[in-house]
């Protein structure tokens, strides 16, 4: 919790988002820290000592959410026992003005800035690790049936993922820093991950914001693995939250990307994360994992960005030929293999013809293991990338053609 040093309010630097707030009231220090919005309240942990620094022990402690004015009360109460000869009738108003400069702080982190004068994006959209395009700042949820494997595919991208410049933060409800090792053992023997961290959670991730914030910073973490959102985010019956505002609420204000961990419901909906339009509708990317055919197989249930085909799939084998050694391999990419066939026909097409100009039935024609639904797709995204062009008959043709 130590990450975030301690200052006065007036000189907080606007754009440091990991400051704490002291308040001098008469000979006394009131320090907040582990400042966080949780729902409609904004929580922090008061400490009051007896001098600024906040060396030695508080002489209270108390969590109290800044925005209750019974909360507030609370505290007035606890400061007035602790007077030494000051006037804690002057402490009311204090208190209340110190607390809305807090509150007006940190609802103003964000400045509005100019679409047009933005700085543009410094890494790619998407980085394809295992065949799988991961969504690097943005959040990616995968989910299935229990005993998918979707722990262990994503530990296999990940390690892969990590690098000198992407370290990743694995943020563990699940297993143990022991397991992951031996389960990289047999993956990767011999190999070393230095880039890749671990974190165990012990506690939703709303609460946990500023020890993952600190640590961020510290550790120079670019990418989360959440596993999973079942403990990150859990509702009053212990299910996962239904409306997961927090949640991805403090994903946002930690400014990196995350791969998220969840599951199907009981009735089996491979359509959305535990069947909740919520928990669909707040990622940019989703993917059902299933085991299918003996294959772990991922369909893609959504993307936000246009850079994955519907219902896109991607499969791989996962293998134990030894107890020491899993082999991973990618089998089936189903919207790569579409595209890849289009333009090939058309290239043929275009090399025979002189012209490559072929409509839709045309291709699925010409490609009958390609579904009409899959050649849709194929070629709305072939012709957003720039790949191909459209003739103002509706015909599809290489770049190249004029």
């Amino acid at each position: 919790m130590g990450a975030r040093p301690s200052t006065f309010l007036h000189d907080v630097d606007f754009e440091a988002e990991d400051a704490s707030y002291v308040e001098q009231l008469g000979s006394f220090y009131l320090h907040l820290s582990q400042i966080r919005w949780t729902a409609n309240q904004l929580r922090a942990s008061c400490l009051l000592y007896a001098d600024k620094d906040g060396q030695g022990d508080p002489l209270f402690q108390a969590d109290i959410d800044l925005i209750s004015m019974v909360d507030r009360d609370r505290l007035l109460r606890l400061l007035s026992t602790y007077d030494r000869g000051n006037d804690p009738t002057e402490w009311p108003c204090a208190v209340h003005a110190f607390f809305a400069r807090v509150i007006q702080h940190e609802s103003h982190i964000e400045t509005p800035i100019c679409i047009t004068s933005a700085p543009p994006r410094k890494t790619e959209r998407y980085l394809t690790v295992g065949s799988m395009p991961l969504l690097i700042s943005d959040f990616t949820m995968i989910f299935g049936d229990g005993g998918s494997k979707k722990s262990l595919i994503s530990l296999w991208w990940a390690a892969q993922l990590s690098g000198p410049h992407m370290r990743v933060l694995w943020v563990d409800w699940e297993m143990f820093v022991s397991d992951h090792q031996e389960r990289l053992a047999t993956m990767f023997p011999g190999q070393k991950f230095p880039y890749f961290d671990h974190l165990m959670g012990t506690a939703p991730l709303e609460q946990m914001e500023d020890v993952l914030r600190g640590y961020i910073k510290a550790r120079g973490i670019k990418f989360l693995v959440i596993d999973s959102a079942v403990a990150a985010a859990p509702g009053k019956s212990g299910a996962p939250a239904d409306m997961p505002t927090g949640f991805f609420q403090t994903l946002r204000r930690l400014r990196v990307g995350a791969l998220i961990i969840g599951h199907q419901t009981k009735s089996g909906d491979a359509t959305k994360p535990f069947g909740s339009v919520f928990w669909h509708n707040s990622v940019r990317a989703s993917w059902f994992v299933q085991i299918k055919n003996g294959l772990l197989t991922l369909t893609n249930r959504k993307d936000s960005h246009g850079g994955i085909t519907d219902h896109q799939t991607i499969s791989y084998t996962v293998s134990r030929p030894t107890p020491s050694r899993t082999l991973i391999t990618p089998t089936h990419t189903t919207g790569e293999s579409a595209r890849k066939q289009i333009l090939a026909v058309l290239s043929e097409q275009e090399a025979r013809t002189g012209f490559s100009g072929l409509g839709r039935e045309q291709l699925h024609e010409q490609l009958p293991n390609i579904s009409k639904d899959n050649v849709r797709t194929a070629t709305n995204l072939l012709y957003k990338q720039g790949l191909i062009k459209r003739t103002a008959l509706g015909a599809y043709c290489s770049v190249g053609v004029r």
